[in-house]
């Protein structure tokens, strides 16, 4: 039983460590994105006036 606890922890730790690096990339990617659709709106703002 406890070697069986002792995976699912491991288990649990990799696949939290995994989730964080996931989201940090998501958020860059999302932050990149962001900056380029406020700069097309900016530009199409320009565009306009």
């Amino acid at each position: 039983m406890k070697t069986s606890k002792n995976i699912f922890r491991r288990l649990a730790i990799v696949l939290s460590m995994f989730a964080v690096h996931f989201l940090m990339d998501v958020y860059k990617i999302g932050i990149k994105d962001g900056a380029a659709t406020k700069a097309s709106i900016v530009k199409q703002q320009k565009l306009k006036n």
